[in-house]
């Protein structure tokens, strides 16, 4: 892989909440359905959050996942991400691992 490929992906993963999700579909089966992926990062993200609350934290997770992450994550061919299939279906990308690895790289230099 060129080093324009490896660059795209450690720009794009250089938001934390892009991060998460790579670390966390890491630990699903794939491909998952949107809102299910949501829920769970929700809960991974929040998890001391008052079940009144939760569904607020749930809505924003939902809405930066299909506006911003998901989508720059399948342009840098992390994800595979259909929002036209149901309610939007995440699958691993071609560069799925490469992303896992500079990931936990950076978890482990953290």
């Amino acid at each position: 892989m060129g080093d324009d490929r490896l660059d795209s992906i450690q720009h794009v993963l250089d938001h934390p909440r892009r991060r998460a999700v790579v670390r966390y579909l890491d630990e699903k089966y794939l491909p998952i359905p949107v809102p299910s992926f949501t829920t769970y990062l929700a809960l991974r993200l929040f998890p001391g959050a008052e079940v009144d609350d939760f569904e607020t934290y749930r809505e924003e997770v939902a809405e930066s996942l299909s506006r911003d992450h998901l989508p720059k994550l399948d342009e840098a061919g992390v994800v595979d991400y259909d929002p036209d299939v149901a309610d939007g279906i995440i699958d691993r990308g071609p560069e799925f691992d490469r992303a896992v690895e500079f990931v936990d790289a950076e978890s482990r230099t953290a």
